[in-house]
């Protein structure tokens, strides 16, 4: 019985340190078996930044100034049969680079693909492309029918990344630096990038500015692109001198970046201020919420722009306090540019601190449309809380408007001078100017127009709005949608899907109906020339918002 009971512990001890042992090698297995998974995460994950790197950490941060980044050569379906549109992105743009037929290009240049702008001596700017380059043997045999009589490529031996080159032929120079192939025509810039990879010298990426800038836009992008503005320099004596100087004080860099979609593209773009003028934004007196509530007034009906706000009078103050931070005579210019416009449109009766800024308080809307008889249609919208205050004001506004016509529709009057010589002086022709109070839809337009012509002044005052043009029929349309929301521009599709892809709207939008602007276009010989890139355009969209580091715009456009 005892040696039974001995027998029983024994079998027992032995089933325990057997399950002991299964559960150890099954810890064992576990372990390994995530450690194993550790490392490959950890090589994978090694690989992935290495060969995502973004070229912004090989560019030199003094001596970048602009570059430009696009993923694929690709557009979307719909953009393939526009030529022009193709043609900016097309692998033949590069054909000159190889000395190939585009056919002969090879595949992955066709891919992950850029410039950059970098500082040389006496003002100037070297170009250098980039390439994400699938191998290097590969990369070097797309290069060996470039020199002359297929010179081979020289290796310089003096730097550990070697930097390849044609010592008798073309003057061009390689190198292979991270997950990227650089193209230049000076050794000093890849030298540059060299230092920059290695540590010795900061990268554009470790720029505080630069992050803050890349920080508010979207990461995963089909294209993006920096602007240094601060870094921007031209030669003495060019014009441009002049306007990038004002630039400079006000705004310190810029990027953009676009993402595609099956029907269009997606765009952001980040605009560094300096801080002292951020401090001065204006904060609009109705403290209203921008909410477009008046493209709900607007005939989508041949529009071709619309661009609207929270409150205009606050815009403006903004804009010249702007502009006399940067000097105090540019603020007194600028308005002063503006009251002469004024007077010069509405005569010397009409104040524009007394007459004009009142009427811009408030949410506002301003639209150009084609009419039918291809003349440009202008439009103003502005809430208001006192219509007899503001009818006042827009009756003023009409009746000085007449001394405008002398501009389009001129006489010559013949006036005596005090000392008795004859003196000729344009005037107004009254038999041109025609004068209109129409009643429509229970609400009285007031009219002052130029016969045979599209200069004119229209108004009519609702309970809410005030509504100004320079044609009765717009006037008329506007009208309309107050009692009906037809085809109005909230309800527009292409403004609904444009809007749709964008965030919350805050204090600016903007919107453009390609097949309304081109007619408008024709008759501008410059502006003509885009409309090739614009026929396949349906509509776009963007908005603004002010941030504490700088000024943001986001965007979609649609295509048809």
């Amino acid at each position: 019985m005892k040696h039974t009971k001995l027998l029983l512990k024994i079998m027992q001890h032995l089933h325990r340190k057997k399950e002991i042992r299964t559960e150890s090698y099954l810890l064992i297995g576990v372990l390994g078996l995530g450690g194993i998974l550790l490392i490959g995460f950890s090589i994978y994950w090694a690989w992935s930044t290495y060969t995502n790197q973004s070229v912004s950490t090989l560019l030199p941060q003094e001596k970048t100034i602009v570059f430009l980044e696009v993923k694929d050569s690709t557009l979307p379906t719909k953009l393939h049969e526009n030529k022009a549109i193709a043609a900016l992105l097309n692998i033949e743009n590069i054909t000159g680079l190889f000395g190939k037929e585009e056919g002969n290009i090879p595949e992955w240049i066709k891919g992950d693909k850029g410039i950059a702008l970098l500082k040389g001596g006496s003002k100037e700017a070297h170009s250098v492309f980039f390439f994400r380059s699938p191998g290097r043997k590969q990369a070097l045999s797309s290069f060996k029918t470039i020199g002359l009589t297929e010179e081979p490529l020289q290796k310089d031996k003096e730097t550990k990344q070697f930097i390849y080159s044609y010592p008798e032929g073309q003057n061009l120079f390689l190198s292979f630096i991270g997950p990227y192939l650089f193209v230049a025509n000076n050794r000093e810039d890849l030298m540059a990038i060299q230092e920059t990879y290695k540590g010795t010298i900061p990268s554009l990426n470790d720029d505080k500015s630069y992050q803050k800038t890349f920080g508010n836009l979207p990461k995963n992008v089909w294209a993006r692109g920096y602007i240094n503005i601060a870094a921007l320099q031209f030669k003495e004596g060019q014009p441009v001198n002049a306007i990038l100087k004002p630039i400079q004080e006000f705004a310190t860099q810029f990027s953009w970046t676009i993402r595609k979609h099956a029907n269009g593209f997606h765009f952001n773009t980040f605009l560094g201020v300096n801080p002292e003028f951020l401090s001065l934004n204006h904060k609009s007196k109705t403290k209203n919420i921008f909410n477009y509530g008046l493209s709900e007034y607007l005939n989508a009906d041949q529009l071709a722009f619309y661009l609207g706000g929270a409150d205009l009078s606050a815009e403006w103050q903004n804009t010249l306090e702007t502009i006399s931070e940067m000097n105090p005579a540019y603020g007194i210019i600028l308005e002063g540019m503006v009251r002469a416009k004024v007077e010069k449109i509405f005569g010397n009766g009409i104040s524009l601190r007394n007459d004009i800024y009142p009427l811009l308080e408030g949410e506002y809307a301003l639209s150009l449309s084609s009419r039918n008889d291809e003349t440009i249609g202008v439009q103003v919208l502005l809430k208001h809380n006192d219509r007899d205050f503001v009818g006042i004001k827009l009756d003023k506004l009409r009746k000085g408007f007449g001394l405008l016509a002398a501009q389009f529709s001129p006489k010559v009057k013949v006036v005596i001078l005090p000392d008795g010589t004859e003196s000729r002086e344009l005037v107004a022709d009254p038999d041109r100017l025609i004068e209109t109070k129409e009643e429509y839809e229970g609400y009285q337009i007031n009219c002052t127009e130029v016969e045979e012509s599209t200069y004119g002044f229209c108004y009519t005052v609702t309970d809410e709005l005030m509504i100004i043009g320079n044609h009765i029929g717009n006037i008329k349309k506007t009208l309309d949608a107050t009692k009906s929301s037809d085809f109005v521009l909230s309800g527009y599709q292409p403004f609904r899907e444009t809007l749709s892809h964008l965030s919350k709207v805050k204090d600016e939008m903007a919107f453009i109906g390609f097949g309304q602007l081109i007619p408008l276009l024709q008759k501008m010989p410059f502006a003509s020339l885009a409309i090739p890139y614009l026929e396949s355009l349906d509509a776009v969209t963007w908005v603004k918002h002010y941030f504490d580091d700088g000024v943001s715009a986001e965007g979609f456009v649609l295509i048809k």
